[in-house]
């Protein structure tokens, strides 16, 4: 599990929210094009000092996209997952309602989006998204489809 000072640790965060319709839930992703493979990808970035896994996420998801949420509003989606250099932490949200995306195209060149559950699963399938990001996401998303048809109206 997590230490404090151990910089090894990568966090993601998933966030679902309504549209700025209030039509369908949808997800922020990022997708750095300066990378040669560049894909699709859930907000996150590695821990700064003693920063916890959770708190990365806090501060990685309002840097890269612009929504803000507070440390209590996150909460584990699955087991820390060890990696070869790091272990990888995954938290999920949901809003109450839709937060601007902040504008990062002009800045450094890292794209910004706002996508349905259907658009990121459809990423997935297609190999548009980060795989380690992915293989947590598609059977969530396949759970969440056939328990409440409703999520996926988009």
């Amino acid at each position: 599990m997590y230490q404090p000072g151990d910089n090894g640790k990568a966090t993601a965060v998933l966030v679902l929210m309504p549209d700025p319709t209030n039509t369908y839930l949808g997800i922020p992703l990022v997708k750095d094009e300066k990378h040669p493979n560049p894909k699709w990808k859930l907000p996150g970035g590695r821990g700064e000092g003693e920063e916890s896994p959770s708190k990365t996420g806090v501060r990685e998801l309002l840097e890269e996209t612009g929504v803000s949420v507070i440390q209590s509003q996150l909460f584990p989606l699955t087991e820390p997952e060890d990696r070869h250099t790091n272990t990888f932490f995954l938290y999920w949200t949901v809003l109450p309602q839709y937060q601007p995306l902040k504008d990062r195209g002009t800045v450094d060149k890292e794209l910004v989006g706002f996508f349905s559950v259907e658009e990121v699963m459809e990423m997935v399938e297609r190999e548009e998204f980060l795989r380690s990001h992915g293989k947590f996401l598609y059977p969530l998303f396949k759970y969440l489809r056939s328990q409440h048809p409703q999520f996926v109206t988009a």
